[in-house]
């Protein structure tokens, strides 16, 4: 006479962990992934955002710039400084390594950090006569974005009696 338990045999058991590992195994990657893409995407939408607020800043200090000062306060201007005369405030952006800050001196001094998108992203200044020019590549994860196409080609020209290089 055969007598039956009830349960399960130590095989079974086995065979229901193992699956059971692969299955959390595989959502823990599928999880990780999706945070990293989640990442990735936050920063890149974070700096088309900043970038463009950045830009249009700029655009607006040049317009109303009314000289392109050569130095000020011991700063002199070059590729990674620029320096613009707006009435009685003087502006100054500096490019850093992932970073451009715009500070103004005058009344209402106030200080402002754009952050670029990633490791290796740079930021440049230009002068050419009259023309303010700015420069802004940008890396994420090792992938060129070259936003230089865009933003080159932006110089504008200074009012009259604005000062040259």
């Amino acid at each position: 006479m055969k007598r039956s338990r009830p349960g399960f045999t130590l095989i079974e058991m086995l065979v229901v962990m193992a699956v059971t590992g692969v299955l959390i195994t595989s959502g823990i990657a599928f999880m990780a992934g999706l945070m990293r893409l989640e990442g990735m995407t936050s920063r890149s939408m974070t700096a088309n955002m900043i970038i463009p607020r950045l830009v249009s800043r700029w655009r607006d200090d040049v317009h109303a710039a009314s000289a392109l000062p050569a130095a000020h306060e011991g700063d002199k201007a070059g590729p990674e400084k620029l320096i613009l005369q707006c009435g009685k405030a003087t502006v100054v952006y500096t490019a850093g390594p992932e970073w451009v800050e715009r500070a103004t001196t005058g009344p209402g001094p106030r200080r402002e950090r754009y952050a670029l998108a990633g490791a290796g992203s740079s930021a440049r200044f230009g002068r050419r006569g009259n023309l303010a020019l700015l420069a802004i590549d940008d890396k994420v994860k090792g992938v060129d974005i070259p936003r230089c196409e865009a933003v080159a080609a932006i110089g504008m020209a200074l009012p009259a009696g604005g000062e040259g290089p």
